[in-house]
């Protein structure tokens, strides 16, 4: 069962696609968006977390189903 999801569609894309490794000028072509868009994303998706880095977030993501 999926928990409840704090996060937008675009921060989990985001997220989905640093775990595949990407950098985020990477995220930032595949999405044909800036890369400051990106960057502006990573520290959103850490407060609605609640934690200090995004390899946290990605943990809480990955274990949680929801990428």
């Amino acid at each position: 069962m999926r928990s409840p999801l704090p996060l937008t569609s675009y921060q989990l894309e985001c997220l989905a696609w640093l775990l595949q490794g990407k950098t985020n000028g990477d995220i930032a072509a595949l999405g044909n968006v800036r890369r400051r868009a990106v960057e502006f994303q990573l520290p959103n998706i850490r407060r609605k977390l609640n934690v200090m880095t995004t390899y946290q977030a990605l943990d809480i993501a990955t274990k949680r189903n929801w990428i």
